[in-house]
C-alpha cells in the first residue's frame, strides 16, 4: 500500500508481472512452510488417541513446548508483524487526506481496513494463548475454564476475518453497485 501509493499501484502490478506467478508461488509455499509444514512435521497424534501434541520422539520439556506455541502461534503471526505494520498504516492514514483519484482512495481505504482488521481480530487470540501459556508454566494450580472459554471466543472471531475480507474488498471496490434495494 505504502509503496503503492508513492510510485503508484500500476508499478507494483508491473513488478509483480515482472516477477512472475512462479515465484510468487514458491515465496508462498516458502511462508507456508515456515508457519505450516514443518511445525506439522513435529505434531502427533497423543498417546490418549483423542488429540494431536508434539512428537513423543522428540522428548519436549514443557517450557520447550510452550516456547515453540508461543513463537508459531501466537508471536511471529500476529503480534511481532502486528509491531512492525503499524508505521506504515499510521502513514497511510496520513497520506490519504492528500490522495485525489477514487480508485486510489478506494485500494488505500480497503488495505487499511483489511490490515487493521486481521490485527484487531487475531490480537485478542495471540494474546489469550501467551497468558494460557503463562499459567501453564507457572507451578500453582489454575482453573482453565475462562482462559479456555476465552480461547475458543477468539479463536472464533480470528476466524471471522476470513468471512470479512471478502466483503470489505467488495464494498471497497468503488466499480461495484451495492443497492439497497
Amino acid at each position: 500500500g505504502y509503496y503503492g501509493l508513492h510510485h503508484g499501484f500500476e508499478s507494483v502490478s508491473g513488478r509483480m508481472g515482472a516477477l512472475g506467478m512462479g515465484w510468487m508461488l514458491l515465496g508462498l509455499a516458502a511462508i507456508q512452510g515456515l508457519f505450516g509444514m514443518v511445525p506439522a512435521m513435529y505434531v502427533d497424534l497423543a498417546l490418549d488417541g483423542q488429540s494431536c501434541s508434539w512428537t513423543y520422539s522428540m522428548h519436549l520439556t514443557l517450557g520447550q513446548i510452550v516456547s515453540m506455541e508461543l513463537v508459531l502461534r501466537s508471536l511471529s503471526p500476529y503480534l511481532v508483524p502486528c509491531l512492525g505494520v503499524v508505521y506504515p498504516v499510521v502513514q497511510l492514514i496520513r497520506l490519504l487526506p492528500g490522495v485525489e483519484e477514487p480508485q486510489r482512495i478506494a485500494t488505500l481505504r480497503t488495505i487499511i481496513y483489511i490490515t487493521v482488521a486481521y490485527f484487531v481480530l487475531n490480537s485478542p487470540y495471540a494474546v489469550n494463548l501467551i497468558v494460557e501459556y503463562a499459567l501453564r508454566l507457572s507451578q500453582t494450580h489454575h482453573s482453565f475454564v475462562a482462559v479456555c472459554n476465552l480461547k475458543w471466543f477468539f479463536f472464533l472471531i480470528h476466524q471471522s476475518w476470513f468471512l470479512m475480507v471478502p466483503i470489505m474488498l467488495i464494498i471497497g471496490d468503488p466499480t461495484v453497485q451495492i443497492d439497497a434495494g
